[in-house]
């Protein structure tokens, strides 16, 4: 078992390589855009891939950031393409929408499987009340750097990070730590987007963390040696964190769907002026 030393001390150089690589994709598009294809290549030469969820998961997550940047460059270059033209346009609000539906769904599925019935059914309620539909106020940034933006429910975003790190502490626990870290990164951007009224850059942080992590644990063990967390991980605690995050997002939904006094929709053509 890794000393405690060694779980600060490496879990802190892993949030500074996660927040380093997150920042310069979000002020270099071509910088994400190599990242992002060298992470695909990382992939197809790792060995530390075994189940049809791992599988899943890492391509459902390396290929649609494809899109991402596609997305970035069509909004730089505003090419006469329709079809280029349609990479800032709603359908790429469906597809993200759809993208993260599907990975929720994927480890709800994998929560109940492993007995994690709380926390599964969580993220099928998750699933329900996405903010997307609702807020629609994405856009592509107009100023150099073309970051993809989303106006998120600040109470989603931090019971998706709850969920999600009940999740990995049920499906692999010894990866619990360093799947911490990248849960980290995109609550501390939208901390900063609170204090300083800056757009919320949650999910572009979301993405490029998860593909960087998804990426390196699949080619190698890198983690375990310096921060395994399978002695935290605890049965009762499991089941205990599942209720809770179920009954949250539950109390959640009624009062997204029944008690909240919607806001006034200031972006319904899809994606609204760069700010």
């Amino acid at each position: 078992m890794p000393s405690v030393l060694s779980y600060v001390v490496s879990m802190a150089v892993y949030l500074v390589i996660l927040i380093a690589l997150t920042e310069i994709s979000r002020r270099s598009m071509w910088f994400g855009l190599a990242l992002n294809l060298g992470l695909i290549v990382l992939l197809f030469f790792g060995d530390n891939v075994e189940g049809w969820f791992r599988w899943a998961k890492d391509i459902s997550v390396l290929f649609p950031m494809l899109v991402v940047h596609a997305s970035r460059l069509s909004a730089r270059y505003k090419p006469d393409n329709k079809i280029l033209k349609g990479l800032t346009g709603p359908a790429v609000m469906v597809f993200f929408c759809a993208i993260v539906g599907l990975n929720i769904l994927e480890a709800s599925i994998k929560d109940i499987t492993l007995g994690n019935y709380w926390n599964g059914a969580c993220g099928l309620v998750m699933i329900t009340c996405m903010p997307f539909a609702f807020k629609k106020d994405w856009y592509v940034t107009k100023d150099p750097k073309h970051v993809l933006v989303a106006d998120f429910s600040l109470a989603w975003c931090f019971l998706y990070t709850t969920w999600n790190a009940c999740f990995v502490y049920a499906e692999s626990p010894a990866y619990f730590a360093a799947s911490c870290c990248i849960l980290l990164v995109p609550e501390l951007y939208n901390l900063f987007s609170v204090r300083t009224k800056a757009p919320n850059y949650w999910l572009h942080a979301r993405i490029y963390t998860l593909m960087i992590h998804v990426a390196v644990r699949s080619f190698r063990d890198v983690f375990t040696p310096f921060m395994n967390a399978t002695p935290w991980f605890n049965p009762a605690v499991r089941d205990a964190w599942g209720l809770v995050n179920f009954v949250l997002m539950a109390a959640y939904a009624v009062w997204w769907f029944f008690l909240r006094k919607p806001e006034a929709d200031s972006s319904s053509e899809g994606f609204s002026p760069a700010v």
